[in-house]
């Protein structure tokens, strides 16, 4: 008799527990967007319609979870070396939504940007045009922090 109470009992705080758990549960069904290959896409969407994904994501955190873990997909092992320059001109923004603004400057420090190669100082050359554009003296001052002489670089 005794153990057929605790298994009535047993039975009714798991009733219980089910119902509240169902009444308190929150529906989250994704949309239709988010198909078979979403991870592979889910850049591109974000890029063109950020306030969709902050219907449900509602901080940065979401991404954050994830791309410390794993980069972006263009953030391949010639990366550093062939890309970064060029997407920073086009979108320093884009790279500001997980980098630092000193980001730059703790790698560029030791290492020198490639485009910094023999010749890179002539006119004609330009090269300063492939991170820093319109090319401007001022730019310059973006890492170099004091005027230098042509022949101090």
């Amino acid at each position: 008799m005794f153990k057929k109470r605790i298994h009535t009992i047993i039975a009714i705080l798991c009733i219980m527990f089910v119902s509240f758990a169902v009444s308190y549960a929150v529906e989250t069904s994704k949309p239709d967007s988010h198909g078979v290959n979403w991870i592979q896409e889910h850049g591109d969407a974000s890029t063109f319609n950020n306030k969709e994904c902050m219907d449900c994501h509602t901080d940065k955190s979401s991404c954050i979870q994830c791309h410390e873990e794993a980069a972006p997909r263009n953030h391949n092992a010639s990366w550093t070396r062939r890309g970064h320059g060029l997407e920073a001109k086009w979108d320093r923004e884009s790279c500001s939504t997980c980098h630092k603004e000193d980001s730059c400057i703790e790698c560029h420090t030791s290492t020198p940007p490639s485009d910094h190669r023999y010749g890179w100082r002539e006119p004609t050359n330009a090269h300063c045009g492939n991170c820093h554009y319109p090319i401007q003296e001022t730019r310059c001052y973006t890492c170099h922090k004091r005027a230098h002489a042509p022949n101090e670089y």
